[in-house]
């Protein structure tokens, strides 16, 4: 299968929207579904059911950036419910379709003054609210080799599953230093997943993320580490297997900031108690 692994994904690809099972793709390409199931997983990482919801999304935020309805949308993606595709796009993005098209301006804006900021801040991270802090000694840092020439917001989180088809537990966004720290994670198997967005003046290379450069190359980390652990990652083209990266990468700089924000009105409540 790994040689004509990119022609399967292109006919999944062309056919997401119309409802197609694996069942199908396999026949199509002369498999059975299970042993089409098993090689598939061994070339990507995933199992055909999960890259095929992928790209049916992508299908659907590729439409909402065109500025379609939501309605379209969902039908570009192959759901037939309303309520079952704004569960999944949901899940995959972290926002909602409607709220997903509604804020596309205002966090293409944001990402665009967070280029052109002087120095990385070290506070600024986003934490998923769903997983509990536990408090370690221990660092993992993420160093990011990025091309020479690349200008631009790079993101780096760590997840749950190698596919970035839903929120990190931890992640951060950098433009300058491209090294990440993450600590005080919940104990657990992660994965770093790294997404660079060059800049641009064309809002829907910040959401479509299909010609964005990556870095997921099956490595993981578990905590909780017994010791400082360092990871080195290269920033590369999308390769042929890499699945849609859905989540929705502005807001999650723009959920950072306001937790930032927080974290800073905290410590000044602190430091006024104890000063009087």
């Amino acid at each position: 299968m790994n040689e004509n692994i990119e022609e399967i994904i292109l006919f999944m690809k062309k056919n997401a929207a119309m409802s197609i099972r694996i069942e199908d793709v396999a026949a199509h390409f002369g498999y059975s579904k299970s042993h089409f199931s098993r090689e598939f997983k061994k070339a990507t990482g995933l199992s055909p059911n999960e890259y095929l919801a992928s790209l049916k999304i992508e299908q659907s935020i590729d439409t909402l950036t065109q500025g379609h309805s939501v309605i379209e949308s969902q039908l570009d993606a192959g759901h037939q419910s309303p309520g079952t595709f704004t569960t999944t796009f949901t899940k995959n993005t972290g926002l909602s379709p409607r709220v997903y098209a509604k804020g596309m301006s205002d966090l293409f804006e944001l990402s665009k003054k967070h280029e052109h900021i002087d120095k990385d801040s070290d506070s600024l991270y986003y934490r998923n609210p769903a997983f509990e802090i536990k408090k370690s000694p221990y660092f993992l840092t993420v160093y990011i080799d990025a091309p020479e020439d690349f200008k631009g917001l790079i993101f780096s989180g760590l997840f749950l599953k190698p596919n970035p088809n839903h929120l990190p537990v931890m992640g951060r966004c950098r433009v300058k230093n491209y090294r990440y720290e993450f600590y005080d994670l919940p104990d657990g198997t992660y994965y770093p997943l790294v997404c660079g967005i060059r800049k641009s003046l064309n809002v829907f290379n910040y959401f479509l993320l299909d010609n964005s450069m990556r870095a997921y190359d099956g490595q993981k980390i578990t905590f909780p580490l017994t010791k400082d652990e360092v990871l080195h990652i290269t920033l590369r083209e999308k390769g042929p297997t890499d699945p849609p990266i859905l989540i929705n990468l502005p807001n999650i700089l723009a959920n950072g900031i306001k937790q930032q924000m927080k974290r800073n009105q905290k410590k000044i409540a602190q430091t006024i108690k104890k000063a009087k």
